[in-house]
């Protein structure tokens, strides 16, 4: 996810489509722990001894979350009916956690795919709109190559900030915090032994995030300097194809493409080192926690670090949450990378939205009826992006009803005097 002008207004403008992600998706995350929960029970209940369960038939629905505490019933008895058995319980337990993520799953990605599109499109005509409003010597330096860029590749990066981004948020939040909590719950110690490292990968990842950023930025410049590049030679085709100059303009083609290459590289080599640190972390905790799982059970929980680890069921839930742990901490990771990614794009757009043009209108007062005089005193023009004078001391008057004829030669400012007519250029 990303904040910032221009952007944070959306949050509030699409609230209810951001609230109905974020619920579907926390009660996924929640749900999706209690897969678990319930191999780990079903686990231990295989595994114990005959003299440690009660003889007395426990009724309770939860103990599939809670516990079994008499031996695991398959079949019916005339004292248990077969909807109240443990396999019946685990089936139906087991196949609800299965519609509800599934509905869930269907459900944030729907109504976030809408957000995209309303934010795309929202910020595409806001973006459209203020454009048409700006002077001609913004587009003296904004060739159509480059804006062309800020519609596609940018908003294509903000587009995708709304879509993921919310959704690894959501789960590195609520599906990482509750993961953590249980795995906390059975042994506080084998969890942070594991997770301690943990704080290491987030200093790293804002490091690397910092430094994406300003590499997602000159990567997104040169691809716009291609654009622009491209855009000028499609329009002055017959021109290139007149002096004969093809070759030249392919081999500055292929500079410029090779410069986008080579920046692109740069920023994805740059990005793989959050991928990198994040498969170093996990083959190194799953490698302790395993070890200090399986010790802990060796010892039948009399370890010092064993927590409430006695047996391998309980192993077996610890294990399965910290697999769940694994995808909040990828998305961390892909998180920083999106931001990353998202912020440059904002920053650019930000460049677009925010121009003033040179020419501001005020609130005049309306006239019925326009005698169209049009009068030049002592008139001296220079493009922005020029260092002669296009017209120099010029001085005419039109009067109502009269017929002018400019003339002279290629270049010599017949143009530039009727655009500075409506005010194209500030006087």
């Amino acid at each position: 996810m990303i904040f910032g002008k221009y952007i944070n207004r959306y949050y509030l403008k699409y609230w209810y489509l951001f609230f109905t992600v974020l619920i579907s998706d926390a009660i996924v995350d929640i749900v999706q722990l209690c897969i678990p929960m319930v191999i780990g029970n079903l686990v231990s209940i295989f595994n114990a001894k005959p003299e440690e369960l009660s003889t007395t038939i426990n009724t309770n629905p939860l103990r599939i979350l809670t516990g079994f505490t008499n031996p695991f019933t398959t079949h019916a008895t005339e004292t248990l009916p077969f909807y109240q058995t443990d396999l019946f319980l685990t089936l139906m337990a087991m196949l609800l956690i299965g519609i509800i993520i599934f509905v869930g799953r269907m459900s944030w990605r729907f109504f976030s795919a809408h957000i995209a599109a309303n934010i795309e499109r929202d910020l595409r005509e806001d973006m459209f709109k203020h454009i048409q409003k700006l002077s001609l010597s913004y587009y003296s330096d904004k060739k159509v190559g480059g804006l062309l860029s800020f519609f596609t590749n940018d908003l294509a990066t903000i587009k995708q900030c709304f879509t993921d981004g919310l959704i690894f948020t959501t789960d590195l939040l609520v599906l990482g915090t509750c993961s953590f909590t249980l795995m906390f719950m059975l042994s506080y110690q084998i969890t942070l032994f594991t997770c301690i490292p943990l704080v290491l990968f987030i200093v790293l990842g804002g490091v690397v995030g910092s430094g994406e950023s300003k590499r997602y930025k000159i990567s997104s410049d040169t691809f716009e300097e291609l654009s622009d590049y491209t855009e000028e030679n499609l329009q002055g085709f017959s021109v290139i194809k007149s002096f004969l100059k093809e070759k030249d303009r392919v081999t500055n083609f292929k500079k410029y493409s090779r410069n986008v290459e080579n920046t692109s590289i740069q920023y994805l080599r740059y990005s793989s080192l959050i991928d990198f640190s994040i498969n170093t972390y996990l083959t190194v905790t799953f490698g302790v926690l395993f070890f200090l799982c399986a010790y802990s059970v060796i010892t039948f929980g009399d370890a010092s670090i064993a927590g409430n680890i006695k047996d391998v069921g309980d192993c077996s839930k610890f294990a399965g949450y910290y697999d769940v742990l694994i995808w909040p901490m990828i998305a961390g990771g892909m998180l920083i990378d999106y931001s990353s990614r998202g912020s440059g794009a904002r920053k650019r757009i930000s460049t677009i939205l925010s121009a003033l043009p040179d020419i501001v209108d005020d609130n005049n007062e309306e006239r019925n009826q326009l005698k169209g005089k049009v009068e030049f005193r002592n008139l001296s023009f220079r493009y922005p992006d020029s260092s002669e004078d296009s017209l120099s001391d010029i001085s005419f008057t039109a009067e109502p009803g009269m017929t002018i004829g400019i003339i002279g030669k290629t270049g010599s400012g017949k143009s530039t005097l009727v655009s500075l007519l409506p005010k194209l250029y500030n006087l």
